[in-house]
């Protein structure tokens, strides 16, 4: 009988050192400490070069036989060499070319057939059902293995697109024998080896290496770093229960909480913390990758004595400078690149300031198609016409290249590399990802064969997949998933920077092939097990180590970021302090004076501010809260209650409009109500795979509603086709009911002509788009009709749009007031896409322009096109006036989202912060002088 058990190391030591002192127990102490008899399991890589410095430190005399490796390097046999990702991806591409394309659409949609011969599509496609096989893999589960556990569960349709991946896969395995999938679950212990394995601290550990573990002849040891008293929160191969996820932690903000305004200002931050505190700063653990650079960059001055700073271990390879720039070169093999790449090429290939950068947006606005002949004949004489005639022959280069497009972009990027123009770079740093990016242009040639299309498609698939390791002095690095690798120790401060949910779960893998519910059902990880083994690290760092949590509330790109959900496991007792601890401004760090450093991100460099956004749909969200709409849209805040059991109105709502959506061919041939209905039904089978079967009990009561829903909207169409009625755009081709780019004083100047312009409209982006746009001819006279489908209650657009003064301030009623119906506006969407249609679709000609609401409500007899008959020339200027004041009280000098509506439901777990408890009007603006930043 194997002998496997748990060792709990407690919590009285860091974990590095209770390893490494009961490491040198186990081998004893000779003069060269022999480690032989031991495999050692590591979670990550980095945990594993941290164990081995340690163990090096504590044994000057040297040390034999030390195996340390990570939980999946278990099932990779020595003498198998696996097909690398570039073969593998080719492989998948030939299988999808070459499959009936009609069998695989239940697998991957009815789009597939239209694209199949597309690489880029094959290998996406590819990828993601090479990406399924991994997930199940890793927990020691094929493909056939689970079809049949679907199939015995009564999850048929699931059950289906695994038998056809099945087939596939077949397939797939001829052309690709050494596939590293295979090649895994076929993995087995050697009965002849009985080292003893020792497992440290894997709280997520894989399903494939635990059975692996559980058939090794020999002892495994499962190393805990918690107290046995908790022994009852893991399984017996040490892996983190979903208990974990429930637990509390008594952070004290006060002491251990800062926040600044934007992720840069966290370096002014600790270089306070460094100076006022009177402990010794053991390890800062630069958790988010996106502020490593920055941070790197600063740091490097800092003296040799000061704390070491661990950044994230890997970074993608698309995110460098000069796979950046290789990519916007590849782009030139286009006729027309896009504006973005040309941009990158000249900032960052021919190191053109800001005035060039400005002379090429201005260019590029007036030229549609952005042909670089044409660009440099509207360019005129200077560095921009010089720039753009070097893009031009480039481009010639890459068409006419006889060795392969990828070595000719190389050969481009090398010679820019070698001129006295190219930009400074960290020669260390580029030397790895020059390195990695030439690897990557052979693998991508030699598995693409003759195919120029192909070789580029597989470059830009691998590409976005590959991590590279930064190679830096004196500094070192930290996987973001394993912040509990820092050397902390107990009378010593630890930092963890860009500490944001963001990142905590950012690493959760969720395939679109194995939703939640499935995973459960096969026994693979979910993000419950994920978020239970971070719960747990945490647990263990927090109760040995002195932490300061650095949180930001904007990112590097002025991203809205979340607070770490984790630091929100308290009593209910104590949450509404400590929501308002993470929101409101009592930690935050005043902001930097205007003379800062400022830290550019890694785009192009516009003279213009980044444009702000409003969408038709934001108004009704603003119209219905402020105070909502600011939490969502500007704080990045969410209703933390769990799983949802059910759908709610937009999730609904998005499901029937994607089998309605593929309806459409038959909606526009004018079917009748029966062909309609069946064609509903079979995209309703492709779609209602995506929540497993059998579906929870309220979901299950929901879809049988939108089935029947389905059929009524069926006869209600083809009654609307009879009265003339046809479609013309649709959700079907988003292009086409995308209303074009424009900013909002664009649309609100030409809904408004005599008007005089203020400044603070014209950065602002306006964007819409409509579910649908039906026309007619009567009597010579074109009408359109703009519609949006409606699930849930069934409401006429009046109701939905006007509503009485209950609850209002005198200040809105002011603005949406509608004098002439005696009503206030609570919603524009409707009277917003009549505008768009008539100002910013002039191709669309109409004598009149309607607007209605197609609903399919749970009170079946409802179902119908209902259309807005009240709206006339002087409702929709009243619209248009509203919509300015609300972008107005949104963007414009004095933010206004107070006071809350008390009616809605998404307010109540933010009861706690009313105006009783702190002044509003300084929690709820943005900073002086930022206003530009707040979104």
């Amino acid at each position: 009988m194997p002998d496997h058990c748990r060792i709990f190391l407690e919590w009285d030591k860091p974990l590095p050192q209770l390893a490494v002192q009961r490491l040198f127990a186990y081998a004893g102490n000779d003069i060269i400490t022999d480690f032989s008899r031991f495999r050692i399991v590591v979670p990550t890589a980095e945990a594993g070069r941290l164990l081995r410095e340690s163990l090096a430190e504590h044994c000057p005399a040297g040390l034999v036989g030390l195996e340390v490796l990570m939980p999946d390097m278990l099932l990779q046999p020595e003498t198998a060499t696996p097909a690398s990702a570039a073969e593998v991806l080719a492989a998948w591409n030939k299988t999808l070319a070459d499959i009936p394309a009609q069998k695989v659409i239940p697998l991957l949609g009815p789009k597939f057939p239209e694209m199949q011969q597309d690489p880029a599509t094959g290998l996406a496609a590819g990828a993601l059902l090479q990406n399924c096989r991994k997930e199940l893999a890793a927990d020691g589960i094929s493909v056939q293995q689970a079809a049949q556990i679907f199939r015995q569960t009564g999850m048929h349709e699931q059950a289906e697109r695994f038998e056809i991946l099945a087939q596939l896969e077949n397939d797939f395995l001829r052309f690709c024998p050494q596939d590293p999938v295979h090649i895994q679950l076929k993995a087995v212990p050697d009965p002849a080896d009985t080292r003893t394995i020792i497992v440290l601290h894997c709280p997520d550990l894989r399903g494939a290496a635990a059975k692996y573990l559980r058939s090794w002849a020999g002892k495994v040891e499962y190393w805990i770093h918690a107290p046995e008293e908790l022994a009852d929160m893991f399984d017996a191969s040490g892996r983190a229960l979903p208990c974990w996820r429930k637990r509390e932690f008594p952070v004290n903000t006060s002491e251990q909480l800062r926040i600044t305004v934007h992720a840069e200002d966290q370096v002014a931050l600790l270089d306070s913390i460094r100076q006022n505190t009177a402990r010794k700063i053991r390890a800062v653990g630069v958790l988010d990758p996106a502020l490593a650079g920055a941070w790197q960059d600063y740091l490097r001055r800092s003296p040799a004595e000061e704390a070491q700073v661990f950044f994230p271990a890997m970074r993608p390879l698309h995110s460098r400078p000069w796979t950046k720039l290789f990519c916007a070169l590849l782009e030139l093999r286009n006729a027309s690149p896009s504006r973005e790449a040309v941009a990158a090429i000249l900032q960052h290939g021919f190191r053109a300031n800001r005035e060039v950068l400005a002379d090429l947006d201005r260019l590029q606005k007036k030229n549609v198609a952005q042909n670089l002949a044409n660009l440099q004949k509207t360019a005129g004489s200077g560095k921009l016409n010089d720039a753009l005639g070097q893009l031009a022959l480039w481009q010639k280069q890459l068409k006419n290249s006889a060795n392969g497009v990828l070595s000719e972009c190389w050969n481009i990027l090398k010679s820019i590399g070698e001129s006295p123009d190219c930009p400074p770079t960290n020669r260390r740093e580029s030397t790895a990802e020059l390195a990695a990016l030439e690897s990557l242009i052979s693998a991508a040639e030699h598995a693409g064969g003759k195919s120029a299309d192909l070789i580029c498609a597989l470059f830009h698939q691998l590409c976005g997949t590959v991590q590279l390791r930064p190679v830096a002095s004196g500094e070192e690095t930290l996987d973001a998933v394993g912040f509990l690798e820092l050397p902390w120790y107990g009378d010593e401060l630890v930092i963890l920077a860009g500490f944001t949910e963001n990142v905590l779960s950012g690493n959760r893998f969720s395939d679109p092939f194995l939703p939640e519910q499935a995973k459960k059902l096969l026994g693979v990880q979910t993000a419950e097990q994920s978020s239970a083994a971070d719960a747990f690290r945490f647990a263990a760092m927090q109760n040995t180590a002195q932490l300061r949590f650095l949180v930001c509330r904007y990112g590097m790109r002025q991203d809205a970021l979340k607070p770490p959900a984790i630091l929100m496991r308290c009593p209910a007792k104590d949450l509404p302090q400590r929501i308002q601890d993470l929101f409101g401004e009592r930690f935050v760090l005043p902001q930097q004076p205007e003379n800062k450093r400022k830290l550019e991100p890694m785009k192009p460099i516009r003279k213009e501010p980044a444009q702000r956004r409003i969408s038709v749909t934001d108004f009704s969200q603003y119209l219905r809260c402020p105070f909502t709409y600011y939490l969502q849209r500007v704080l990045g805040a969410e209703n933390a209650d769990g799983k949802a059991i059910e759908l709610d109105n937009a999730q609904a709502g998005t499901l029937l409009h994607d089998v309605i959506a593929g309806c459409e061919n038959a909606i526009k041939r004018g079917a009748d109500k029966t062909e309609i209905f069946q064609t509903a039904e079979k995209q309703w089978a492709v779609f209602r795979h995506r929540f497993g079967e059998p579906p929870p009990g309220l979901l299950d009561l929901q879809f049988s509603i939108m089935k029947d829903n389905l059929r009524y909207f069926a006869e209600k169409q083809a009654a609307w086709y009879d009265q003339g009625w046809r479609l013309v755009r649709s959700e079907h081709d988003p292009e086409t009911t995308t209303v074009p780019p424009c900013t909002w004083a664009e649309f609100y100047h030409k809904v408004f002509p005599e008007s005089p312009r203020e400044e603070w409209r014209e950065n602002i982006e306006f964007k819409g788009r409509f579910d649908r746009l039906d026309a007619r001819e009567i009597d010579g006279m074109r009408e359109l009709c703009v519609i949006d489908y409606k699930t849930g209650a069934a409401k006429t657009p009046a109701e939905k749009h006007l509503c009485n003064a209950a609850g209002l301030t005198e200040d809105e009623k002011d603005f949406r007031a509608v004098p002439e119906l005696n009503k206030y506006w609570a919603d524009l969407q409707l009277p917003l896409y009549i505008l768009m249609i008539r100002h910013l679709m002039p191709e669309e000609k109409a004598d009149r322009i309607r607007a209605a609401y197609f609903n399919l409500p749970t009170a079946y007899a409802s179902t119908g096109v209902y259309e807005f008959a009240e709206l006339n020339e002087d409702l929709l200027r009243s619209a248009m006036g509203c919509a300015d004041r609300v972008v107005r009280r949104i963007y414009g000098p004095r933010p206004v989202f107070w006071p809350p509506r008390k009616y809605d439901g998404l307010f109540e777990p933010y009861g706690p912060l009313t105006e009783d408890d702190f002044d509003a009007n300084e929690f709820f603006l943005p900073p002086e002088n930022a206003e530009e930043d707040m979104i």
